[in-house]
Parts: structure tokens; sequence; C-alpha cells
């Protein structure tokens, strides 16, 4: 234990099967950790062997999943066509996460002190972030709100705006909103999980319309572009505009034949 040497660290990471980074990472910090426990009880000299160990990790990227515009129709058309209260309440849901962005946990916590129908606002707390904020409310989601509120809800004296529709009236949980979505396109294309795809699809909708990422942050209540980033790269229209020409790249042709 006492010959214990850098390179000997450094020969297993370079024989280390594993392929990713995260997997080599796995395994360094439990022996990071083990090394440390040997120099704190004195069984190795060198303090700082522990640091040959690197401790890198890729950072994962994922690509956006957003419903399609055969999806985005189905939902207009459930829209058009919703006459029980249920599918009433299914609806609005739907149109508050496609036409606003809201999370489902921010749904189902709308109380009517919320809504400034002569403003047509939605002033909410986010319940991921606590951030108050102060949101436009498009026509299509305010009618959708309207219609159940007069329409589909039971007759109650509970704030929540989205109830159970049987005794005792009781707040809804947000998975309802991701049963609301599955009501609204029940054949699904989109791989994306859950209720989240309607605001991610919201984002991505903005983007596309030519809307500046400053307004688009404002819209889903966040402070800072980090994640709005990833949205960029479903901008084709946009993105084909950006390549850099093979001679501003450093890249020459000759004979046929690129040369970097």
């Amino acid at each position: 234990m006492m010959g214990l040497r850098r390179f000997t660290l450094n020969n297993f990471n370079l024989q280390d099967k594993h392929s990713t980074l995260e997997g080599k990472n796995a395994y360094n910090v439990r022996i990071r950790n083990f090394l440390i426990y040997l120099e704190e009880e004195g069984y190795i000299t060198n303090l700082f062997i522990h640091k040959a160990l690197s401790c890198s990790f890729a950072r994962r990227e994922r690509v956006v999943q957003v419903l399609n515009q055969n999806e985005i129709s189905e939902i207009h058309k459930f829209h058009n066509a919703v006459e029980n209260a249920y599918d009433l309440r299914r609806d609005a849901m739907v149109m508050l996460g496609l036409k606003m962005g809201l999370r489902g946990s921010d749904v189902v916590n709308l109380q009517f002190s919320n809504i400034n129908w002569n403003d047509m606002t939605i002033r909410l707390i986010q319940q991921k972030t606590l951030a108050e904020e102060l949101l436009p409310m498009p026509v299509i989601a305010g009618n959708a709100i309207f219609k159940y509120i007069t329409r589909g809800r039971p007759s109650s004296k509970n704030p929540y705006i989205f109830i159970h529709h049987k005794v005792p009236y009781g707040k809804l949980t947000s998975s309802v909103c991701r049963t609301a979505l599955k009501a609204a396109v029940p054949l699904r294309e989109s791989t994306g999980y859950g209720f989240h795809i309607t605001r991610k699809t919201f984002a991505t909708g903005l983007l596309n319309a030519g809307i500046e990422v400053g307004t688009i942050i404002d819209s889903l209540g966040h402070h800072t572009d980090s994640t709005v980033e990833k949205y960029l790269s479903l901008d084709e229209e946009r993105m084909l505009m950006c390549p850099l020409s093979f001679e501003e790249a450093g890249i020459l042709e000759i004979g046929g034949i690129l040369r970097c």
C-alpha cells in the first residue's frame, strides 16, 4: 500500500472498460473515498494521492420533445367538441399548458383570485420556483376556463378552480393534468413524458414565431436563459442561416477533396 503511485491510478483509468465519463466517475468516487480513508488512518503517506483520480462528468443533453402538428390539431378538435363536465375540465387544463406554458402543479393550484378577467391576466406563485408571475391569458385559454366554471364545475365554495366532481369536491393533484392531455390526444405520437410536454411545446412555438428569448423567459417564469437554450435546436429554419461556409471554417477544397 505504501508503494501506491499516481501512475498506477492513471493506468487503472486508461484500462477501465467503462466508455462513458459517468461510468468512470462512479468508480473513481468510491476509490477516492477509500484513499481518503487510508490517508486519514495513516496507511499511506502521500496525502494527495486521491487527487490523482479524475472527477470529470459529461453534461447530459437530451433532444427536446414537443407535440407535433397532428397532435396539436387533435387538441384543437377536442377543444371544439367538448361537452361533458369532465372534458370541459380537461380542455381548460390542456389549454393552460399549451397556450400559457403552465406546469401541471400550477394548473391544479390555480384559484379564482389568481384570475383578473378585466385585464385577461393570471397572477400566481409558481409551485416549483416560488416566484410570483403575472402572465397574459390568451382568449382561448380564458374561454376554456370560463366554460368549465359555468358549465362543468360543481357548485362549491372551494377556492380552487379545478376540483373533484364528487363530494367533498377537494383540490386535484397534478396527475389529473397528465390524464387530461391523454384524453385530448389518446394516440399521441410524441415520446415526451407527461403534461410537461405542453410547456415545452409552448416555449418552442414562441421561439419559432420569432419571439425574443427574453420574452420567452418571462413567459415561462424563468430568470435565466440557461433553460431556454435547449429549445434553440428546434428552430430549424433560422439554424439553417447559421452554418459557416467551408472557407470561413478554414476548410479548403483541392481537386474535389476537402482538406482542413
